[in-house]
């Protein structure tokens, strides 16, 4: 995107660390998945752990 008309907007780890432990995810009540989900939105933009995630959603508005 560099020398693009474009601002970065987000930078997201999509999946973060579901893919080390989805089969612990699948068998998460309703009160637990809440919870978990609360900490991949809040850890998902963070630089220092974007980068564990297999997917990754680079968001930029044009200008």
């Amino acid at each position: 995107m560099v020398g693009l008309p474009a601002e970065r907007l987000h930078f997201v780890g999509t999946d973060m660390a579901t893919q080390y432990m989805h089969e612990v995810i699948d068998e998460m009540d309703e009160e637990e998945y809440e919870l978990y989900l609360k900490y991949v939105l809040a850890t998902c933009e963070r630089q220092d752990l974007v980068g564990a995630s297999n997917h990754l959603l680079d968001i930029f508005k044009k200008i």
